[in-house]
């Protein structure tokens, strides 16, 4: 499974601190037997898409014509950091596609500092935990995983510098 980050600047300016307020920017992924799951999602900006491979096939799972949701269902404080930040995760993704659910929760991460000098600072946190999956195609087709290794990527604002911008 290959994943790689891409930054999509909407807008004319880049301000990474306005974009990542509330809750952030947030990828999700898994895969097994020749599938793979992607989710994303950037609440501040209404955007959620997701996308299942089945054999280099692509079905897309994307709002508005799908209904889309990633609920943050349970918290954690890090110790190091001393922030509170999301540990589990439900996911439902319905429409022309079909259906897709994911149920996951962390046990382990990584964080780091990005700091953006003229706006504040976002933090990054990667976490690894489990997932059960269940996704069932337009085309009939469906699986169903117990428990598969699940990556998240969670890009949330640290502090803002309020500089009158």
């Amino acid at each position: 499974m290959a994943a790689m980050e891409r930054h999509v600047h909407c807008g004319t300016r880049y301000n990474p601190i306005k974009t990542l307020s509330s809750r952030g920017l947030t990828w999700h992924s898994c895969g097994r037997d020749e599938k793979q799951v992607l989710l994303f999602s950037r609440p501040s900006l209404g955007l959620f898409w997701g996308k299942v491979v089945i054999e280099g096939e692509v079905h897309d799972f994307d709002a508005p014509g799908h209904s889309c949701r990633i609920d943050e269902t349970d918290f954690w404080v890090d110790p190091e950091s001393r922030m509170h930040v999301p540990s589990a995760w439900d996911s439902r993704f319905e429409g022309p596609s079909g259906v897709m659910e994911v149920k996951a929760h962390a046990f382990t991460r990584a964080y780091y500092l990005w700091p953006n000098y003229k706006h504040g600072t976002t933090i990054l946190y990667w976490w690894i935990g489990e997932a059960n999956v269940q996704c069932r195609l337009k085309d009939g087709r469906e699986f169903i995983w117990e428990k598969v290794q699940y990556i998240v990527h969670d890009n949330r604002l640290l502090y803002r510098q309020h500089r009158g911008d």
